[in-house]
């Protein structure tokens, strides 16, 4: 029975094996095909109907510290919010509570509130970008526009698709590496830092 049971074991194992090699072929080619393609046809008309030039976000984010500073302290208080988590879950809650229509209706008037004000933060927030970076086509643009600045704009949309096709994974990575490269080394001494 030993023998039968490492067999067993074995051909168990040789499947699984042969599953997770399959899986991570499919997936590969799936995203290779499919994905990357969806991903990069989205970024682009995204970046064009909002004009989202790094390049010129760049510019404008050097130039002015009040708007860096403004944008750095929503994107804090974004971070910190968990509003979104929270509401999510009383939603499920209330999902799998529902047994009867009354209850069913009464969830749907949550959602719909709910959705309501997430709508409203989300006009807010961009009513905060607007103010603080340059996103958005106008005639100004246009107009501002001459020459080789083309090829610039080209350029800082560019840049903007490829930062996205990166994806969210690889751009928490590398926030990750830089925090981590800030606080390596040796503390400064007590009288270095008076």
């Amino acid at each position: 029975t030993e023998k039968t049971t490492g067999a067993i074991e074995m051909f168990r194992s040789k499947i699984e094996n042969w599953y997770d090699s399959n899986m991570d072929r499919l997936t590969g080619t799936l995203k290779s095909k499919f994905t990357r393609r969806f991903t990069f046809i989205a970024a682009f008309i995204v970046c064009i109907l909002v004009n989202a030039d790094t390049i010129e976000i760049s510019r404008y984010l050097y130039n002015n510290p009040e708007a860096r500073a403004q944008l750095a302290e929503q994107a804090y208080k974004t971070g910190a919010d968990d509003s979104i988590k929270k509401d999510m879950q009383q939603l499920t809650q209330s999902v799998n509570a529902a047994t009867n229509n009354d209850t069913a209706k009464i969830t749907l008037i949550q959602l719909q509130d709910s959705i309501n004000a997430k709508m409203a933060t989300i006009n807010k927030a961009k009513a905060a970008l607007e103010e603080s970076i340059p996103l958005g086509w106008n005639k100004a643009e246009f107009s501002k526009i001459q020459g080789t600045d083309w090829l610039v704009k080209i350029i800082g949309l560019a840049i903007t698709v490829i930062a996205i096709m990166m994806g969210a994974p690889f751009w928490f990575d590398v926030l990750n590496k830089i925090s981590n490269l800030r606080g390596t080394g040796n503390k400064p001494d007590e009288s270095a830092k008076t």
